[in-house]
């Protein structure tokens, strides 16, 4: 790897922290904000969340693809 993907590499990571933690930080929002009917927000913050770490962190894409040789 060179220098450059590794930058490009590092930058999308920063990119995914950064809209984790402001899905979160909604999430509370609403959660101490909201006193009824928040479940319906809840889950609908809870869904891009999770995508973000299924497939960034825990790399899912790489279960349906074969290694590179």
């Amino acid at each position: 790897m060179d220098d450059k993907e590794i930058t490009r590499k590092f930058r999308k990571g920063l990119y995914v922290f950064i809209a984790l933690l402001i899905v979160e930080v909604a999430e509370y929002i609403i959660g101490v904000r909201v006193t009824s009917g928040n479940f319906i927000f809840m889950v609908l913050l809870a869904a891009p969340g999770s995508w973000l770490i299924v497939h960034y962190f825990m790399h899912i894409k790489e279960l349906w693809i074969p290694p590179e040789e």
